[in-house]
């Protein structure tokens, strides 16, 4: 299966349909999953979701599942490149960061506060292809 380029753009106002109370991939898959039905149940026309971990992600592919919609009939978005990404036949973008350097900046600012900061940490864009078990970048 060959992967297409996706191109999106960011709508305002973001509004927050759930809160992260758990630590655990279970907990974040199960989130996804309420997360994707809730937002499907509110506005059928849905074609894109962004999650803040790829384990919400693969909640939100089940839910897609038993709601017997499309896989592909809602883009899917995720960060942090699990591990699991790459098994879970699951297709969907997500990014993936250095989280060490990532550390290694908030330490280094918190030891050095002086006020506001920011800072880029560079990433990279990976799609995972459904039932490829591989990765385009």
């Amino acid at each position: 299966m060959h992967c297409q380029s996706v191109s999106c753009s960011l709508l305002y106002p973001i509004s927050p349909v759930g809160v992260v109370s758990g630590n655990s991939s279970e907990h974040y898959f199960e989130l996804g999953n309420t997360i994707m039905k809730e937002a499907l149940t509110a506005d059928p026309a849905i074609d894109a979701m962004v999650f803040s971990s790829d384990y919400h992600v693969f909640g939100a592919a089940q839910a897609l599942y038993e709601l017997g919609k499309e896989p592909e009939s809602v883009r899917l978005f995720g960060m942090g490149d699990a591990v699991a990404s790459r098994f879970a036949g699951v297709d969907f973008i997500t990014s993936r960061n250095d989280m060490e350097a990532g550390v290694e900046k908030i330490l280094d600012h918190l030891k050095d506060d002086d006020g506001e900061w920011f800072e880029y940490l560079p990433g990279e864009v990976v799609h995972y292809c459904r039932k490829s078990f591989s990765a385009e970048k």
